[in-house]
Parts: C-alpha cells; structure tokens; sequence
C-alpha cells in the first residue's frame, strides 16, 4: 500500500513558466545565434 506521506516528502514542484522561459533562453539561445551567425559568414560550396 502507498505510504502518502513518504510520495509527499518526494514530490519536488515543477518550474513555474517564468522560470522556464529563463532556462530555455539561457545560454542555448546564444549557441543557436553564434552558429546561424556562422553558417551565414560561411562561403557556399557549390
């Protein structure tokens, strides 16, 4: 049988949707604008 009180002490809350947002524009966003930049300065191979 469940022991609630022990899956109670377990529970960790989720992010709250500002913090999400801070998490995923962090530094990712950063590394996806450094190699968009790249591949744009990068001459095309034909």
């Amino acid at each position: 049988m469940l022991d609630f009180k022990e899956e109670l002490s377990k529970y960790k809350p989720v992010l709250e949707v500002a913090e999400i947002e801070q998490s995923l524009q962090g530094d990712d966003m950063k590394d996806v604008m450094d190699l968009l930049n790249h591949l744009k300065a990068v001459p095309k191979e034909v």
